[in-house]
């Protein structure tokens, strides 16, 4: 059997072959420091699990029963109220379509707006996935930089161009995985008029909206309603990544057409998953539960950002308003050691056993950069994480 072309092209993320090579050094038994995982570091929102778990006891057939694709109406009158009430757009339940995480959110939407050959604007380093799947698609994938000396911010000039020029969508996140900035608005404003002007869509990754340390959040298609399509997802911010759910927000026709896939590619969300963050976004207590959090990864972060300064002192690290990553350059480092990032990632692992994802699973100008996820590791967990990096380069001769 010949597997497509469509799978075989997209090859494998070093991420991917990363996350293999950890779990064997598991399976053996080995304690591994991962500053790796893109997950919460604390258990669920509790008022979303205790909703489940009674849900389920008291009807449990029709929990585990198909729902409509277009998402539990409690839910997406849920999310409505939640995004209106955060400064977000007006929105009606009807604006709204529950999908199977963010990802799936990303897909449809794509699948949605365009054609094998239409060309999507990335500004990189970018969640990896941004690639893949319109990849997979048969997309062509535009990139334009977003670099560190700039805060990361996306060039919007060049986003702009790409945009007059025919390409059909950009895929911007804020706050963004991998580098935890915050895109300026200023910046966000001249990419969604640009968009507008050329027919084209702003696809707008929320997944972290919540997950901010300093300032909040800005809703775009607040102000710009006829081309921002928000996609959102509920791993973060009530701790769930494995329930698999998120949202899809935006203009009447994108949103129908969403809908429409969904209920052909997938049927629905997970039901019992729609239950759990229906009433937890109602829940008085989920506030409380956010603010406490945010605390704990905060004291992380600067954990996580002083051990780089005090360990590793010519690493350059941005210190992130949100998310739950610094996205660390390296580079002094690896070309002293004459190696790059994914290759260093995999020594690190295999002498040390502390695990880092490479810039390299980020996109090409991700290169020489090392992401740290800091939620997941107490603080002195980070400390000695970061010490047994110092450790490796000192005894490679590169510190």
């Amino acid at each position: 059997m010949v597997l497509s072309n469509r799978l075989t092209s997209l090859g494998v993320s070093p991420h991917r072959k990363l996350a293999d090579f950890v779990y064997q050094l598991k399976l053996k038994g080995v304690r591994v420091i991962s500053f790796a995982a893109g997950q919460p570091g604390v258990p669920p929102y509790e008022g979303a699990v205790k909703a489940l778990a009674e849900a389920l006891e008291k009807d449990p057939y029709k929990v585990s029963s198909y729902g409509p694709s277009a998402g539990l109406p409690a839910l997406r009158e849920a999310i409505a109220e939640d995004i209106r009430d955060a400064g977000g757009p007006d929105l009606a339940p009807e604006d709204v379509t529950v999908v199977s995480g963010g990802l799936d959110g990303l897909q449809l939407v794509l699948s949605a707006l365009t054609d094998p050959g239409d060309r999507v604007v990335v500004p990189e380093p970018a969640y990896g996935m941004y690639e893949y799947v319109s990849k997979f698609l048969r997309l062509k994938v535009e990139v334009c930089p977003q670099p560190s000396e700039n805060g990361f911010q996306p060039d919007a000039e060049c986003v702009a161009e790409s945009l007059r020029n025919g390409a059909k969508a950009v895929i911007i996140a804020s706050p963004d995985n991998p580098t935890g900035r915050v895109a300026d608005r200023g910046v966000l404003k001249a990419i969604a008029e640009a968009a507008q002007e050329s027919g084209a869509y702003l696809i707008y990754d929320e997944a972290y909206r919540y997950i901010y340390y300093e300032g909040s959040h800005y809703y775009l298609a607040r102000d710009y309603p006829e081309v921002v399509i928000g996609v959102g997802s509920f791993s973060k911010d009530l701790a769930i990544p494995g329930f698999r759910l998120g949202f899809v927000y935006g203009p009447k026709e994108v949103i129908t057409g969403v809908r429409r896939l969904k209920g052909i590619l997938g049927i629905c969300a997970s039901v019992p998953a729609q239950y759990a963050a229906a009433t937890g976004l109602r829940d008085p207590g989920f506030k409380d539960y956010l603010r406490r959090v945010l605390d704990i990864y905060r004291s992380r972060r600067d954990a996580a950002y002083n051990a780089l300064k005090k360990y590793l002192p010519e690493v350059g690290a941005y210190l992130p308003k949100a998310a739950m990553y610094i996205f660390a350059d390296f580079r002094p480092y690896l070309e002293k050691l004459g190696v790059d990032d994914v290759k260093f990632a995999f020594d690190l692992a295999e002498k040390k056993h502390v695990v880092m994802v490479p810039g390299q699973a980020f996109g090409a100008l991700g290169k020489g950069f090392m992401r740290v996820t800091f939620v997941t590791q107490d603080e002195a967990t980070i400390e000695e994480g970061i010490k047994q990096i110092a450790e490796y380069l000192r005894e490679a001769g590169a510190l």
